[in-house]
């Protein structure tokens, strides 16, 4: 959804003035998606990265000295925590930086064909 909207937004800036109320209306909504979307993908990367962490965390841990059960304990929670947990859009892809980037590509992307279909009418 963040794509079709800042693609528009691009698309009405390119068809008014630049000095209109109306282009800068537009530039601080596209402003405001991009930022907002980024606080979300920022987060989910920093989820990522955190995640990794953990197992390496469990394993630096003084657990070789503890009970078996303990150590058992240990051993099925770090198998568990392999994947690394994330973020995703809707089941569709994860939530990270690399996907926010290639989110700007796409929306400036469908602006370009929005202005090419304009331009041919």
């Amino acid at each position: 959804m963040t794509l079709v909207m800042m693609a528009s937004c691009l698309f009405v800036m390119s068809r008014v003035p630049a000095n209109s109320m109306l282009f800068f209306t537009q530039a601080e909504y596209c402003i405001c998606l991009l930022t907002s979307a980024s606080i979300f993908y920022w987060s989910g990367t920093g989820i990522m990265v955190s995640s990794d962490d953990i197992s390496q965390a469990f394993y630096d841990a003084n657990w070789f000295s503890t009970s078996r059960r303990f150590r058992k304990a240990m051993l099925i929670t770090m198998a568990r925590i392999q994947t690394p947990l994330c973020l995703t859009i809707g089941r569709f892809a994860p939530m990270t930086l690399s996907v926010s980037v290639a989110v700007c590509k796409a929306s400036f992307s469908y602006y370009a064909v929005f202005k090419s279909v304009e331009e041919e009418a």
